[in-house]
């Protein structure tokens, strides 16, 4: 037999084929002027960087200008000329000196800020005037190569990137960070000595953040040949800072802002005016990208409007057009059996659809009588099931006529069929209480020992069993039955052809997030066959809930999570040892 090929209206194909076009001239104006924009926006970023930074650089400029500054005033003060001059003899002349000279830097507030100490000495390095007395005064500073290169720089305020501890009187970690700006006093074109200034770069870094600091940027300060001021980052790899560096040389340096992108960063250089060394403007690309993601995003988000918009026209011109189809499909779609229904000529203006309505009315004629039959006999079957439901006990006429039968034993002083009665109404109770599908831990230990209780009664010599929870978990809600199953089936198949010697063991404890049940027992174990059975069964009552065991697991899961439920653990002739686990995590109105 052959079949036709279905094929899709005129109707349908003209409207999706319009809508279509549509919708792809739409998407490509919206991720075009994104794409625009996208572009645009992350020049806008790195032109902000670079403004940012050459403002961050005109700041630091001022400071070393405000810092500086001073030096020349002090230099040019008698009271230091004096005490170059001076013969070494401290008399009231040179405690003059000195007065006038602390005087002096005692109005300079920046010195207290950022200034570790500020020396002046002579030529053949021997210290005068010290502020903290910080430097040694056993070191040649005049005769240490640093300071003579320093000397060659053409500027009169000479500059010296951090050069160790040596120099210092107590070589402590904290002057690690420390650069010198070196001041000549001059008298003519002779030097009578210097003022040598020792600055904390953490101090002059704080100009870097502001009170906007953004975790995902920071700053470094290099001298002209790349080597180390102060950075942000901690025992940085030099190797990388002189691959940042490098990157930045290729093309020689520049009056205007740099940017480079090295390791995933965005690096952003200005050299400072006065020092002419570097601040460079670390970035994470990150913050680009964010930027530039939230504007795809939102493109997204409007071409999936213009898609659900075009779905939705799609939908309404097709429905508009192919009613008469619809409403075919409609009706045989919602067919119940019932007779033939008249319909209006003009709601099926198609010939062809016509003709099937009326055929199809026709056909629902003569099968109605049929469908008819089958539904009566299945309606008096029905009836026959509930008529047996009806005249099943009802659960709760039985709890209540226990209980009676529990007060007639109290009357009569019959402990034991008291204890037996009440253990079993708590059983039933517990049992038909179908208002909360949750329960405390303490709830179904209470009932794992009603349960327990009755098999004692009956098999004294059976089995011992013990029950081990912490107090603080005795209010933690868990599910309903989570206990029984796994006790029933050690009595049932672990002491099977058993009359004494057995073991139970209950033991409740709290892991890293979790709760562990755990029931052990050591009957006759389980063979690496059935083993594997039960494991499929447990498998398998996810998608086709069972009983036992398995459905215990699969409650667990259902309830909790995929990561959780029941492991087993046997050896045949020896125990087995059942693990519950389902997590720590309580709220209002259960877990989640």
């Amino acid at each position: 037999m052959h079949h036709r090929p279905q094929h899709s209206s005129i109707i349908t194909k003209t409207a999706v084929s319009v809508t279509a076009v549509f919708l792809a001239a739409i998407i490509l104006l919206i991720f075009g002027i994104t794409y625009i924009n996208s572009f645009w926006m992350h020049q806008r970023i790195l032109t902000d960087k670079q403004e940012f930074v050459s403002e961050i650089s005109r700041s630091i400029d001022d400071q070393f200008k405000s810092l500086t500054t001073p030096l020349v005033s002090l230099g040019n003060q008698s009271a230091v000329h004096r005490l170059l001059g001076s013969n070494d003899t401290y008399d009231a002349s040179w405690l003059a000196n000195i007065r006038e000279i602390e005087t002096s830097i005692s109005q300079i507030h920046i010195y207290y800020d950022h200034v570790v100490d500020l020396v002046i000495m002579n030529t053949d390095s021997k210290i005068l005037f010290s502020v903290t007395n910080a430097l040694s005064r056993n070191y040649d500073f005049t005769g240490s190569d640093w300071f003579q290169k320093a000397l060659e720089q053409p500027s009169a305020i000479k500059y010296v990137p951090p050069h160790g501890v040596d120099h210092y009187s107590r070589q402590n970690e904290k002057y690690t960070n420390v650069f010198s700006v070196i001041y000549p006093v001059k008298k003519g074109d002779k030097v009578e000595g210097y003022i040598l200034c020792e600055v904390n770069a953490n101090k002059i870094s704080s100009l870097f953040y502001g009170t906007n600091y953004n975790s995902a940027e920071g700053y470094i300060m290099v001298d002209e040949e790349g080597r180390l001021i102060y950075d942000y980052v901690s025992n940085r790899d030099p190797e990388e800072m002189r691959d940042i560096w490098a990157a930045f040389n290729r093309n020689g340096t520049a009056d205007a802002p740099m940017q480079t992108i090295k390791n995933g960063n965005l690096y952003t250089s200005k050299q400072i005016q006065t020092t002419r060394w570097f601040i460079i403007s670390e970035t994470s690309n990150e913050i680009i990208r964010n930027s530039t993601n939230s504007i795809w995003s939102f493109a997204i988000v409007i071409g999936c409007a213009a898609v659900g918009l075009c779905i939705l026209v799609l939908r309404y011109i097709t429905r508009r057009l192919q009613k008469p189809v619809d409403s075919v499909i409609e009706r045989i779609s919602s067919y119940d059996g019932s007779g033939a229904v008249a319909f209006d000529d003009m709601d099926n203006s198609f010939g062809e659809i016509t003709v099937i309505r009326g055929k199809f009315e026709e056909m629902a004629g003569k099968i109605n009588s049929l469908i008819n039959d089958v539904y009566v006999a299945q309606m008096h079957q029905k009836d026959i099931e509930l008529e047996m439901l009806v005249s099943q006990i009802n659960p709760h006429f039985l709890y209540n006529v226990l209980q009676t039968i529990h007060g007639e034993a109290v009357l009569h002083g019959d402990r034991e069929i008291e204890d037996m009665l009440s253990a079993l109404g708590e059983i039933l109770h517990y049992t038909i209480d179908h208002s909360d599908e949750m329960t405390t831990i303490a709830r179904e230990i209470q009932h794992v020992n009603n349960y327990l209780g009755f098999y004692k009664k009956r098999f004294p010599d059976l089995f011992t069993y013990s029950v081990d929870c912490p107090e603080e978990l005795m209010d933690h809600r868990i599910l309903k039955y989570l206990l029984q199953p796994v006790i029933e089936n050690s009595i049932k198949h672990g002491f099977r052809d058993r009359k004494e010697g057995g073991e139970i063991r209950l033991r409740i404890t709290r892991g890293q997030g979790i709760i562990v049940f755990e029931v052990f027992d050591n009957g006759h174990g389980i063979c690496a066959k059935r083993m594997d059975e039960i494991r499929t069964n447990m498998e398998l009552a996810l998608r086709n809930p069972g009983v036992g065991i398995s459905n215990t697991n699969a409650r667990i899961k259902l309830k909790y999570g995929a990561s959780y439920g029941i492991v087993l653990d046997s050896r045949e002739e020896a125990y087995t040892r059942v693990i519950i686990t389902i997590p720590d995590k309580e709220t209002g109105d259960g877990y989640v």
